[in-house]
């Protein structure tokens, strides 16, 4: 059965989202030097990522026994400066140490402990995505119709 043991699709999604919180870190890390449009995009849209993202591991690690304690990050007098963006990228690493932690853990767990805390966390993910999607109007981008080919 693909569910058990570790090719599970959810522990592999687990996986990506670790890479995806390193890759964003790096990111982060690597825009210190850009210009400050850029610096300001980046901020923006990573900060809003922190809390939701902190938010689920912490819960996450709660309801696996762990108490996860993150580094406080201040972003409301953010001046969109390279300091923030180092705040931001090191706050993001710390994120996907965590939950690279977690998801080592929910592998090594019995199968019906794993499935439990699958479901669980898969189910913090989706409220964690769906937040955002109520300003996305998908019904309107379905009825538009394609531009004809001019070309």
């Amino acid at each position: 059965m693909a569910r058990e043991g570790k090719n599970d699709s959810r522990l592999t999604m687990l996986h990506r989202i670790v890479a995806m919180l390193f890759a964003l870190s790096a990111l982060a890390e690597r825009a210190t030097k850009r210009s400050r449009i850029v610096r300001r995009t980046l901020c923006w849209i990573l900060g809003l990522v922190i809390s939701p993202v902190r938010e689920m591991i912490a819960e996450t690690g709660l309801e696996l026994g762990f108490d996860i304690v993150f580094s406080d990050i201040d972003l409301t007098h953010s001046d969109d400066s390279a300091d923030d963006l180092m705040r931001i990228a090191s706050a993001l690493s710390e994120f996907g140490r965590a939950l690279d932690f977690l998801v080592a853990h929910i592998e090594h767990l019995d199968i019906a402990e794993r499935e439990a805390a699958l479901q669980n966390i898969s189910a913090r993910i989706t409220r964690l995505l769906a937040m955002p999607m109520p300003a996305f109007n998908a019904s309107a981008m379905r009825v538009r119709t394609p531009y004809l080919d001019t070309s």
